[in-house]
């Protein structure tokens, strides 16, 4: 209700971050009947679920009736084709997550099968607030310039704010702190 009273109905889509302990043991567990009601705030918004675990399966299966997209990590504990497989055949769109130091060329195999490749911009995924890591910069351009470049969405996650945005040349951009903790934070 705190962030639906914030930001109302602006933006293009709602990004949620799901981070359980096998990806950051300081994790709370996560609170997933709030999907539920993430999903009745913003019944016709597109919603994005973020899983940082490297057993996702878990999740998506308490995630899957309530959001549009899910993306996993590349390097899971568990078979990332089977685990692709399993939120397609669930009628969501699949993104794989990299990190500001992962090597791009993991997820080339997988191009064909996903919808969406999100990179985050922080140096530690799970933690809000962070600065924008200006190495990633490099790496929007590689993505960009990618062969199959085609065949994906790009979105951008972390640290990014009014004076970083103009850098950004992706078709999503994902900003939590720098909206959610502004004084307006429908502006930013």
């Amino acid at each position: 209700k705190e962030i639906h009273e914030k930001i109302e109905y602006v933006g293009d889509f709602i990004h949620i971050d799901i981070v359980d302990k096998s990806f950051n043991k300081d994790s709370p567990d996560p609170a997933t009947y709030r999907l539920e009601t993430v999903r009745a705030y913003w019944p016709k918004k597109e919603i994005h679920c973020h899983i940082m675990s490297k057993t996702p399966s878990v999740w998506i299966e308490q995630a899957k009736d309530y959001v549009d997209t899910i993306i996993i990590h590349f390097d899971i504990a568990e078979n990332l084709e089977s685990i692709i497989s399993m939120i397609k055949t669930s009628g969501k769109k699949v993104g794989i997550c990299l990190g500001v130091t992962d090597d791009l060329k993991v997820i080339d195999p997988y191009l064909s099968s996903i919808d969406e490749v999100m990179l985050l911009t922080i140096p530690r995924p799970g933690k809000s607030g962070q600065k924008f890591h200006f190495d990633s910069l490099k790496k929007i351009k590689k993505l960009n310039d990618h062969p199959l470049r085609s065949n994906f969405l790009l979105s951008v996650d972390g640290g990014i704010n009014d004076s970083i945005i103009h850098l950004i040349q992706a078709e999503k951009v994902i900003s939590g702190s720098y909206v959610l903790c502004a004084d307006n934070p429908q502006k930013n």
